[in-house]
Formats: C-alpha cells, sequence, structure tokens
C-alpha cells in the first residue's frame, strides 16, 4: 500500500466544520446501512473514490493553517495523484468563490450566511455517481436508493483494505461497460432502471468532464436531457449538485418552493413568480442560493436530495 500526504488550500471563507456537519447530517440515519464509503471520526472526512480506474482512500483533515490531505492506494503515480487531488477540491468546493454570493445577500438571507457562514457547497463525488443518484432514486424511498447505491457499488466498484476494514467505492462508468445486463438487474432488482443505467453508463463512458464542468450551460444540460431516464428533476439535481453548476435554481425540485417559503415567509407559501423574483437578486450564484436556502429549511438530507422527484 502507498501513501501521499499534501496540502490544501481553500479559497475563503472556508469551514471544514460546515462541511463536516453537512456530511454527518445526511447520513444520520442511513450510514450504517450502506458500506463504509464515507466516514467522518473525530475532525476527519474519510472517503473511497475510483480515479483512472484504481480505488484510492482519501483522508482530509484540517491542521491550524489549511486541509491535510492523505491518499492510499496500492499504487499511486504522479497522474493518479494528480487526479484524485483534482477531484477531492471538487468534491468539497475548495476554488468555490462564496463572495458574489454574500454581497448580494438580502436582509433574510443574511441570516442564512451567518448559520452556515464559510460553507462551499458539497458535490455528489463524481458526476456519474450523481447521475445514477437521480436515476435510482426516482419514485424509491431514500432508504431503498441508498442500498441500491450500494450494491452496485458493492458489485462494479474497487475494493481497499484500511485500517482493518474494506472500502468499496462508486464504480466509474468505464468499469461497467462490457459487463452483462443482469449483474446491473441483480444489483438494482428492476427491469426498467437497469435499462436506463446501461444509457447511463454509454453516455458518461465518453464523457468529457471537463466540458461538463465549463460548458454553456444550455448545451451540458441538453446532452444530459438525451439521456434516456433523466427528466428535468435529474438534469437540474446533476448540473448542480454533480457538476457544481449554481447558474439557474433547480425548481424542479418539488421542495424548493416551500424551502424558499419556509426561510423567507415562516411557512407561508409564496408564489412561484415571488419566489423567482426573489431568486433574481443572486443572478450567476442563484443555484448555490438555492442550496444555502434548502440546506437552512431543511438540513443537510433534503438539500442532498431526499424527497421523491417527479422523473418519470
Amino acid at each position: 500500500m502507498e501513501q501521499h500526504r499534501l496540502t490544501l488550500s481553500a479559497t475563503p471563507p472556508f469551514s471544514f466544520r460546515q462541511t463536516l456537519g453537512f456530511i454527518r447530517a445526511f447520513y444520520a440515519r442511513d450510514y450504517e446501512r450502506v458500506p463504509a464509503r464515507e466516514q467522518v471520526q473525530e475532525g476527519t472526512l474519510r472517503r473511497i473514490v475510483s480515479v483512472l480506474g484504481v480505488p484510492v482512500l482519501f483522508e482530509v483533515e484540517e491542521t491550524e493553517e489549511a486541509l491535510s490531505l492523505t491518499l492510499h492506494a496500492e499504487r499511486l503515480d504522479d497522474a493518479l495523484v494528480a487526479a484524485t487531488t483534482d477531484r477531492v477540491r471538487f468534491y468539497l468546493g475548495l476554488d468555490d468563490d462564496l463572495t458574489p454570493l454574500y454581497a448580494r445577500a438580502d436582509p433574510v438571507f443574511e441570516r442564512v450566511v451567518k448559520d452556515l457562514y464559510g460553507y462551499h457547497m458539497l458535490k455528489v463525488l463524481t458526476p456519474f455517481e450523481a447521475a445514477c443518484w437521480a436515476l435510482v432514486q426516482q419514485r424509491t424511498p431514500n432508504g431503498f436508493a441508498h442500498k441500491t447505491m450500494a450494491r452496485l457499488g458493492e458489485h462494479f466498484g474497487g475494493r481497499l483494505e484500511h485500517g482493518g476494514r474494506v472500502y468499496t467505492a462508486f464504480p466509474e462508468a468505464k468499469g461497467m461497460l462490457g459487463n452483462p445486463e443482469a449483474r446491473i438487474l441483480e444489483a438494482t432488482n428492476n427491469t426498467r432502471k437497469t435499462e436506463r443505467l446501461l444509457h447511463l453508463v454509454r453516455a458518461f463512458a465518453t464523457a468529457d468532464e471537463t466540458f461538463l464542468r465549463t460548458a454553456p450551460y444550455g448545451e451540458v444540460a441538453r446532452w444530459l436531457s438525451s439521456i434516456k431516464g433523466l427528466g428535468a428533476w435529474s438534469v437540474d439535481f446533476i448540473m448542480l449538485r454533480g457538476l457544481g453548476r449554481t447558474e439557474r435554481v433547480p425548481w424542479t425540485d418539488t421542495g424548493m418552493l416551500t424551502a424558499v417559503s419556509r426561510v423567507y415567509t415562516q411557512g407561508f407559501e409564496l408564489s412561484p413568480g415571488r419566489a423567482r423574483e426573489v431568486a433574481e437578486r443572486y443572478g450567476w450564484t442563484a443555484g448555490l442560493w438555492a442550496h444555502y436556502v434548502k440546506t437552512s429549511a431543511y438540513g443537510s438530507r433534503e438539500a442532498e436530495g431526499a424527497t421523491l422527484n417527479g422523473d418519470e
């Protein structure tokens, strides 16, 4: 087993405590029922991810001046270290700049900012995992969706043993190519979702993630919409939480309007038009504003997409 340690910087303001709090809240009920893919212990975040076909366990902890990142893998060359570091930075949002959002804060949102100050939006670890989550969760209870994702990891993901524990990574799309449909069906126990997962695998196996992160919003959204099984809710979720695209509010999320109403009018339901007027103030940071609002209104579980979505 090889190990590599390095230091990570973050665009200020940044609060690792807020990040860990979000993770703890999301996994509060479901963690014991899923494999040890994610842990928060004594201020250390520990996760495993498949990068360039290699399972890599990463540990992040806060030091006095920065974040310390430690990588563990059977082999660690320069390319793998660079790719994994980029993945961790993206996942934690370390390069995200919160100042444009905070500068636009209205009096109500200022209270939300105070509570979440320095929280950089935590993304789903990979866009492919975000897409699978969006598809698996369609009209499915949250707990069962977690179990399905765990089974996909067990069937197709790489494993790594560290500290007496076996960690299972969620698979990369390329790692699922060529696998018989029966294996995916065994993991999902749903023929329709199996068919649609196959479409996801084929699409993401050849996708350019740089294009997905940086190309014009509409162009990427159209590409996602072209994949069978991804409806408007799924596309919005992947754009925001899988790719960190904060340009737009995911109004297809059925809990978004209620969240805005809880935060801005103590639960008295705003009209869709009025809610959109509030959001317009935030321009290109509107998606991040929406994530903050939903996290404030519901907590981390709902902000991650714990409600059933409306995709067919």
